[in-house]
């Protein structure tokens, strides 16, 4: 498996730098990540902390950001890549090609790097902004003129399905190898396609590709929580949460080969070895499964020997042996 390359890099502001230090965070990921003249609103301390991500051409930027304005001059055009902002906290006014448009939190605007224009936040902001190559996305777009510079509402689930679905770049990227890495990037273009508007031949393959891998994740995250909380499992549960069918729910799981029953089991067997192997050596098995989801021991017992080939006693006392 060959790894897909990737660039990770954090860009903050010194506070005991005083104005120097602005002015390094400014040239440092302003003018050199951003291709933005960044300035800071005369009204309080300027803060701000970024993360960089970058992978087969897209890039995504998260941080926080006291008030500032973000502009685009003719002199930092140096391609015609979109730009996907969202908005997570705070209230951003975008400009751009003589439109102009309010984003609030939770809300997402798609830009042009080619275009001068810009973003002005008043208060303390929070983002998540994504970079892709023109190519990729404009040939998804119904029309890219009226994609550009208008909001994406907080509730479009193609927009909440993708910022559920990139969480899992930012914290393993690289884990990726290249292949699934490829398919990871090529999903975001269809959920960010989707969510300013696709043209039909696009949704359709994004209904096909990105949405349902961005869906399946989703649901994943939901049995995770559900697992971490104790809380009983079921399909009909899951799906009123997602606002899909069960049937929906069981074809995703059966594309990635298993199925959802299997796959909730398989994440509290693991839960409960995890607990054995990392938790407090003094508490009850029996309290541990249930913890985790089992309502009966004696099927909890038979499903851990089957996957692991072992009793769940068997793991305890083989993590005494290795402590002593």
């Amino acid at each position: 498996m060959t790894a897909m390359p990737t660039l990770t890099a954090r860009f903050a502001t010194d506070p005991a730098a005083g104005k120097a230090g602005i002015e390094s965070w400014r040239s440092s990921f302003g003018h050199a990540v951003c291709e933005l003249d960044i300035d800071p609103l005369p009204d309080g301390i300027f803060t701000a902390d970024a993360t960089l991500l970058a992978i087969d051409g897209f890039g995504m930027v998260t941080g926080t950001c006291s008030g500032a304005s973000y502009s685009r001059p003719a002199r930092l055009i140096r391609n015609d890549d979109f730009v996907f902002v969202i908005n997570h906290e705070g209230t951003d006014i975008a400009n751009q090609m003589g439109r102009e448009c309010v984003i609030g939190p939770g809300q997402a605007v798609l830009m042009n790097a080619g275009e001068t224009g810009g973003i002005v936040n008043r208060g303390t902001a929070r983002f998540t902004t994504m970079r892709v190559p023109f190519g990729p996305l404009s040939s998804k777009l119904q029309d890219l003129g009226a994609s550009l510079v208008k909001p994406v509402a907080a509730d479009d689930e193609a927009l909440k399905l993708l910022l559920n679905y990139v969480s899992v770049f930012q914290g393993h990227p690289r884990l990726m190898d290249t292949t699934s890495a490829q398919a990871f990037v090529a999903h975001v273009y269809d959920l960010i396609a989707v969510a300013v508007g696709a043209r039909r031949d696009a949704a359709t393959e994004a209904s096909r590709a990105g949405l349902p891998a961005a869906r399946l994740l989703a649901i994943k995250a939901m049995i995770a929580r559900q697992v971490a909380s104790g809380s009983r499992i079921g399909i009909n549960d899951i799906a009123a949460r997602a606002g899909l069918s069960p049937r929906y729910i069981q074809m995703l799981f059966e594309r990635d080969g298993t199925t959802f029953s299997e796959y909730v089991l398989l994440q509290k067997l693991a839960a409960v070895f995890r607990s054995l192997v990392e938790g407090d050596s003094s508490r009850k098995i029996g309290e541990l499964a249930l913890e985790s989801g089992f309502d009966d021991i004696s099927a909890f017992n038979r499903a851990f020997r089957k996957h692991f080939g072992c009793a769940p006693s068997d793991i305890r006392g083989q993590q005494a042996l290795d402590a002593s």
